[in-house]
């Protein structure tokens, strides 16, 4: 459990960061594959769908921006989505 809820959260733009927050504090990988609409990961999926909250979440527990997924990093995945 937690991987695929945290996929959930960083593909769904209005989802509550605390539940967020609260699998990353149980351990769950801040650089998790995610699930939904092919971009890779979590944190990937996150700054393409403009979810603010969830990137500064993913970030604070040390996610990789360079993490390997559908885009090349999280930045390019911003750029391409609605940041």
């Amino acid at each position: 459990m937690g991987s695929r809820e945290l996929s959930e959260a960083a593909d769904f733009r209005g989802w509550p960061t605390n539940g967020g927050f609260n699998l990353l504090q149980e351990g769950t990988d801040a650089n998790a594959y995610s699930s939904g609409e092919g971009h890779g990961n979590v944190l990937q999926a996150a700054a393409f769908n403009g979810n603010k909250e969830t990137v500064r979440m993913l970030l604070d527990a040390e996610a990789n921006i360079f993490a390997e997924g559908y885009y090349e990093s999280a930045l390019d995945a911003a750029e391409g989505g609605s940041v």
